[in-house]
């Protein structure tokens, strides 16, 4: 069993158990440099994340839990918190028929290429 730290959000809590001193909880982001995520197309036409190689689906499931901002393009959407757009799912899926303020954020007339998608993961972790 691997027990290798995984990026992601946590919460650390200490507590006394005699009860004297006050309880002490800090949250925090464990990040990495690596990017353990590539673009995978699936036969259905769709795209998405999928682990590199030495790369748990637990890693990338924490990965793509982490992520909160996603530029594609020269705009930068977030992907949590007030006015969110979902571009990629909770299962690593991106969604193509995404908007943002009522438009679609990718041309949904044409399927994206590869470059782009590499583009767009590649910046997943800017903050």
């Amino acid at each position: 069993m691997d027990r290798s730290p995984v990026a992601g959000k946590y919460t650390l809590k200490i507590e006394d158990q005699s009860g004297k001193y006050a309880s002490v909880e800090v949250s925090f982001v464990l990040s990495t440099s690596n990017v353990p995520v590539q673009v995978q197309a699936n036969e259905d036409g769709s795209y998405q994340l999928a682990a590199t190689e030495n790369v748990s689906e637990n890693q990338v499931k924490a990965y793509v839990k982490s992520i909160t901002a996603v530029k594609v393009g020269d705009t930068t959407y977030a992907a949590t918190g007030r006015g969110a757009v979902k571009i990629i799912k909770d299962d690593g899926t991106i969604d193509l028929s995404a908007k943002a303020n009522g438009k679609y954020i990718f041309e949904s007339e044409k399927i994206p290429t590869f470059p782009l998608q590499q583009q767009v993961i590649h910046r997943l972790t800017e903050r």
